[in-house]
């Protein structure tokens, strides 16, 4: 490859990574209305790899064609519906992992280069007025098709869209898909949710051709967006349309109700929503939107009174799209009691905080919240849209526009400090620092530090739900011990991991290559791993030295300290006679040793068309002197091979200069092997200092090998032998063979631990050293330190809820710990965790997490007041008949307990 080819993909590259991109570097949003195209990452991977433009090459690809844009493996094709360019991704992708997002340069040049199969084109939308976001999930329409007055079908159509489509043109889109040759006087119905299809067919057919009022609302507004009519995945929509002129121009098959008079735009209509007082009418949120300027509702009037058709709670949710994790989280919020009637007797009323920056945007938050609570409580539907407050959480915290999968525990968090800010009676915040300690006893310095909190926060939430930590810092080098006491909203528990791990390990016995598995301890090191494995082979393992591998060539030799991995396979090799190898090792005698001889990587291949060559057989250590003459170490190497295939021959010499003819002879032909500087990244080479090299030969000549290995920047010199095309046979590189341990070994990922919470509370008081990235100021020494941290629990809340830490994320991966966490139902005693206090608390919600974090599903178990329990399910609500063995599951995520009296 060229050198200015090789800048060009090294410049598309960084375009790929974000470099001058259309996003706004100071908001770090995506200019509106721009184009961006999705390519899946095993593309586009591949393409790296083929490039040398990664580290994690794969040299049998390197022959292979590269192909167009291929990002079939991220489409869904469950979801194949209608307006075919407008690809469906599957529901559990992860950028970074699955998919990346490019700017329009980068496309073009991969376009024009490589063609593509498909072309996945997002736009970046405008959430809020100062929020935007590329759009990757579009949103699906069930459409029912009502032409000439004719039902085509009672199943839907699915149409996916992006939310902020306006409605003109998906009018026009729908016109050309299901009416292709004329249409007139289309439009768009959204039905009722109590209407079916099948009793829509049934209303169509009795009408027999009259006109009838349609059993729903008509979508109007032609600027109006899709997202502004409060559409979720499960609503049906009806596209009318007439295929005639003069069926057009007759009485339109459906009518509308008795239209409304919007206090906005001043137009009759029907279909939009009152305002939260109840004195206004809007046609849809747009309207409703700007005219807060001249009417806001300042309370939420008692519209919902209880009576004996109440639901009291027993209500589900409606799924928006995405919005299962915040259904969960407001299920448990509902259903923590002392909150609920606090907003039923409209007591909040009056702690309304209407000045507070930190709170939501003129409390819209607790306005929205109390008029869902009400609803829940005293309405009498059994199930709910929760429109509003995923509007007014989405202004408040905007990770949460829109309608990707979220985390209910965040949720949780936010939507409470949101609730906590509107209802603060502190109107006026003053400024406090922390306490001295100095004279006071542990407990008075803490009183002091909640006083301080209280003058800040005082709330029903701080009432109810706030809690105090103790955090201790020892400073390593000092031993200065600094102690803070801070609050808590949430308690978040980690949950101990899989103690095993599996490590694959390879041992070389001469020519034969044995392949084991060996269960560890997590963190432990290789010298552990060696112990083990030496146990199955039979081995001493001060008679052996490990490497590490990577795409199948010897990477480097690693030190028995080292943290054991499990990404690659461990080799083994016998140690040398007079040399031991040990890594890191500062003796005298050793530095002698390492100056008179150097340990050589070799890995085997098969000569084929294009780069590299096909691996063959497992890479081996050599030994050589370093004052050795290149001509000698190809003799080596050959001798080498010929021991291995066990041929009798007591002179090799003869036979060397004859499978050797460019080197010996002026004959044509192809010498047995060759030998060259394994580089297969094509980094900037030291021997040859190209900016690009696929790895420098070898000559064959007097040159000392030293002259190579001064030139090497790595500790070992990494050689490829590349036999020649015509060597067919290399069975003498005898196939790795399974030891029964390899088959044997158990999996410890698939063993289902369980663990008590009470495990899980003394991890959390565990003393743990701070990382580097975590390190804290010493006032003593005068400069940050990786300080020794120790934290417990010193105040305990009323409500206590406790977050299982079950994600860990990691660079563009998550995973996630399904441990069973053993939790009582009853009879939590705190006093076992807190010194401080006391407390029995008994547990009234939880909010549970199936699945993975980006594919996943939230629900929620909850005690309502009769004492029953009950699981809700999105709009679903079902009884619990056994509580103890459905509530405690390996899915429980966030608990929700309460002090008992």
């Amino acid at each position: 490859m060229a050198d200015d080819d090789r800048k060009k993909l090294l410049e598309v590259l960084e375009w790929i990574k974000g470099k001058d991109d259309d996003v706004d570097r100071y908001q770090g949003q995506p200019a509106a209305k721009t184009k961006w195209y999705i390519v899946s990452t095993k593309w586009l991977n591949r393409w790296k790899r083929i490039n040398k433009l990664t580290d994690d090459v794969d040299e049998t690809e390197m022959d292979e064609d590269l192909g167009e844009i291929d990002s079939e493996d991220i489409i869904s094709h469950e979801c194949k519906g209608k307006f075919k360019k407008n690809y469906v991704l599957k529901g559990d992708l992860k950028i970074g992992r699955d998919f990346e997002i490019l700017p329009k340069k980068a496309w073009k040049f991969l376009a024009k280069k490589y063609r593509y199969k498909q072309k996945i084109i997002r736009k970046s939308i405008q959430s809020t007025a100062n929020t935007t976001q590329i759009e990757i999930t579009l949103f699906s329409l069930n459409i029912l098709l009502v032409l000439d007055k004719e039902l085509k079908t009672e199943n839907p159509e699915v149409f996916f869209v992006s939310r902020k489509e306006k409605l003109n043109p998906l009018i026009s889109q729908l016109e050309k898909d299901a009416v292709p040759n004329y249409s007139y006087n289309s439009k768009l119905w959204k039905l009722n949710p109590e209407t079916s299809p099948k009793d829509l067919a049934e209303l169509i057919k009795n009408a027999n051709g009259t006109s009838i009022v349609f059993p729903g609302t008509l979508l109007e507004g032609s600027q109006s967006t899709i997202d502004s009519f409060e559409i979720t995945p499960t609503d049906i929509l009806v596209f009318e349309s007439q295929t005639t002129y003069s069926m057009a121009s007759s009485n339109n098959f459906f009518k509308e109700k008795d239209k409304e008079f919007c206090e906005f735009c001043r137009r009759y209509t029907f279909g939009g929503r009152r305002c939260q007082c109840g004195k206004y009418y809007y046609c849809n949120d747009h309207c409703e939107e700007r005219d807060r300027n001249f009417h806001y509702c300042r309370i939420v009037s008692k519209i919902y009174t209880k009576t004996s058709l109440s639901c009291m709670g027993k209500v589900g949710l409606q799924n928006l799209g995405n919005t299962c994790y915040m259904n969960s989280g407001l299920q448990c919020l509902s259903n923590t009691y002392e909150l609920t009637k606090y907003i039923l007797d409209d007591t909040y009323i009056n702690d309304i905080n209407e000045g507070n920056i930190l709170g939501s945007d003129k409390n819209e938050l607790i306005r929205e919240y109390a008029a869902l609570v009400k609803e829940m409580w005293y309405g009498s539907s059994h199930h709910v849209s929760p429109w509003g407050i995923k509007r007014a959480f989405g202004d408040f915290a905007r990770q949460f526009i829109g309608f990707h999968q979220q985390d209910s525990q965040e949720m949780l968090g936010f939507l409470i400090d949101g609730i906590h800010e509107d209802l603060n009676r502190i109107k006026t915040k003053p400024y406090v620092t922390d306490p001295d300690p100095n004279g006071l006893t542990e407990e008075q310095f803490a009183q002091k530090f909640w006083d301080s909190h209280k003058l800040r926060n005082d709330s029903i939430i701080s009432d109810l739900m706030h809690g105090q930590y103790r955090s201790e810092v020892e400073c390593p080098t000092c031993k200065k011990i600094s102690v803070t006491f801070d609050p808590f909203l949430m308690l978040t528990l980690p949950i101990p991991e899989k103690s095993l791990k599996m490590i694959e390990v390879i041992y070389m016995n001469g020519k034969e290559a044995i392949r084991a598995k060996v269960l560890v301890n997590k963190g432990s090191n290789v010298g552990t791993v060696i112990e083990k494995a030496c146990e199955i082979f039979g081995l001493r393992p001060s008679d052996v030295i490990a490497a590490e591998t990577n795409m199948g060539s010897l990477k480097g030799i690693v030190s028995e300290s080292s943290k054991a991995s499990k990404r690659s396979p461990l080799m083994l090799y016998r140690k040398f006679d007079d040399d031991d190898l040990e890594t890191g090792c500062d003796s005298e005698e050793h530095h002698k040793k390492s100056s008179l001889y150097s340990v050589l990587f070799c890995d085997f291949r098969r000569k084929t068309y294009g780069y590299g060559g096909h691996l063959t057989g497992q890479p081996y250590l050599f030994k050589v002197k370093n004052n050795v003459r290149l001509k000698d170490f190809y003799k080596q190497i050959f001798d080498f091979i010929i021991a291995l295939k066990g041929e009798p021959i007591n002179d090799t010499d003869e036979l060397f200069k004859e499978k050797f003819p460019t080197f010996f002879s002026s004959r044509y032909g192809d010498n047995y092997f060759n030998l060259k500087v394994h580089n297969p990244y094509q980094y900037p080479c030291s021997i040859c200092e190209r900016i690009s090299c696929a790895g420098c030969p070898i000559p064959f000549e007097d040159i000392k090998l030293s002259h190579y290995l001064k030139k090497c920047k790595e500790p070992n010199l990494r050689v490829s032998v590349i036999f020649s095309e015509s060597m067919r046979d290399t069975s003498f590189f005898a196939e790795t063979r399974n030891h029964e341990s390899y088959f044997n070994t158990y999996n410890p990922m698939k063993i289902q631990e369980s663990v008590d919470i009470s495990e899980c509370f003394q991890l959390f008081s565990c003393r743990e050293q701070l990382d580097q990235e975590n390190t804290v100021y010493c006032s003593n020494c005068k400069e940050h330190k990786q300080g020794f941290k120790k934290m417990d629990i010193f105040r305990l809340p009323k409500i206590l809820i406790i977050h299982l830490k079950r994600f860990k994320q990691k660079n563009h991966s998550s995973s996630k710990n399904n441990k069973l966490v053993e939790f009582p139902i009853e009879g939590l005693n705190m006093g076992l965790y807190c010194h401080t206090c006391q407390g029995i608390y008994d547990l009234y919600a939880v909010s549970n997490h199936y699945g993975t974090l980006e594919g996943g599903h939230y629900t929620a178990y909850a005690k309502s007041q009769d004492g029953i329990w009950r699981d809700f399910d999105d709009s679903s609500v079902s009884v619990v008949s056994n509580a103890k063995e459905t509530i405690v599951a390996s899915s429980a995520y966030v608990l929700f307990y309460q002090l008992r009296e």
